[in-house]
């Protein structure tokens, strides 16, 4: 009986060190101060529906009683002008919030790119020889498919009848994969994208 192989042949992907990308300083740095942003841009939007709340007249959230208490502690009722606030709001999400996290992103972005393709490029090696050996086994599939198509051929030609109970076929799930004709089967294009990076 054919037994499978207990040990992988590959490297454990789980083996490779990748750190993650936010422990990078730089990367780190302005992740944080993009969510600093963020955080601050939440404030503002609250502090305008507050103020719009008080252009329409809404009455507070909290009760007169609290708000009393809040009062004899030294408290005050606020008196600004509501169409300068919410102006003020409008000037600082829109002129300076906004756009400074559209640029923050950007730069971020950008940064993410760039270790992307570091990190990529120190793994490279260890994922090329994984797409050889893909292709090795795509090799030894179709020359288990020819030997197998062979035997029933030969039996066939000799008079015999093929018992596929007891000579089982390869899959038709994996003929795209052994199929040499140009241009017209998986392996065929996978086979070229390999030549075109020199892994083959």
């Amino acid at each position: 009986m054919l037994k499978t192989k207990s040990a992988p042949r590959l490297l454990d992907p789980n083996g490779l060190a990748i750190e993650r990308i936010d422990d990078e300083p730089g990367y780190a740095a302005l992740l944080e101060e993009l969510r600093g942003l963020e955080q601050r841009l939440k404030g503002t939007e609250a502090r305008r529906k507050r103020a719009k709340l008080r252009a329409a007249g809404g009455k507070p959230a909290r009760s007169v009683v609290d708000r009393a208490t809040d009062l004899v502690r030294g408290g005050e009722v606020p008196g600004f002008d509501v169409a300068a606030e919410i102006n003020a709001c409008h000037q600082e999400q829109f002129e300076i919030l906004a756009p400074a996290i559209r640029e923050l992103t950007i730069r971020l972005d950008g940064r993410r790119q760039d270790l992307s393709l570091a990190a990529c490029e120190r793994v490279q090696a260890q994922h090329y020889a994984a797409l050889l050996a893909a292709f090795r086994a795509i090799e030894d599939l179709r020359s288990a498919f020819e030997v197998t198509a062979g035997i029933a051929a030969r039996l066939t030609a000799a008079g015999y009848t093929v018992r596929h109970d007891l000579l089982p076929g390869i899959p038709p799930g994996l003929w795209l994969w052994v199929q040499s004709i140009f241009g017209t089967s998986p392996a065929w294009f996978f086979e070229q994208e390999l030549k075109k990076r020199g892994i083959i």
